[in-house]
Order: C-alpha cells, then structure tokens, then sequence
C-alpha cells in the first residue's frame, strides 16, 4: 500500500519561513531606524537650541529627542542627547 505525501511538513516549512522573512524585515527596519537618529553632546543640544535649529523636542526623565528643522545633508534629521540636570550643567 502506497504512502500519501506527507503535506504537514511542507505547511510547516511555509510558515517557518515567512516568520523567518518577517524578523529579517523587522530587524532591517529596526537598524534603518537607528540609523536615522543622531546621538549629541548635551552642550550641543543646547547651542541648536538656543539657534533655533530644533523642533517636535521630547523630554524624558533620562532623555531629550527631537528634529532638526533644516537637517544635515549628510545627516538625520533625528537626534537624542542625555538629559543634564540644569544645575549641574551650569556648574560644568
């Protein structure tokens, strides 16, 4: 007696790989973010500031993100910096 093909193996095999071709899209994407985004000194954050060069600024306890309202040519148009305790700063 002949044995039917087993069609569960190659249902399995699709799926593994479109979940495999899911987290290489969403790691890419994931790394294309990062890319996008630019890390400055607190210092530097304060001169854009005070030129007016930033917009949509975003504060967290440990954070300040934003955009840059002309950005770089070469550069993001993101950044973040670490958040400096004012007082701190004014002692450095």
């Amino acid at each position: 007696m002949a044995k039917k093909p087993n069609d569960r193996g190659a249902q399995w095999g699709g799926l593994i790989a479109a979940i495999v071709a899911t987290l290489m899209l969403l790691a890419l994407l994931g790394r294309q973010a990062a890319q996008d985004v630019k890390t400055i000194p607190y210092s530097e954050f304060q001169a854009e500031l005070a030129a007016g060069q930033l917009a949509d600024l975003t504060v967290t306890d440990s954070e300040i993100t934003g955009h840059y309202k002309t950005p770089p040519k070469d550069g993001p148009s993101q950044f973040v910096t670490e958040r400096v305790d004012t007082g701190l700063a004014a002692q450095l």
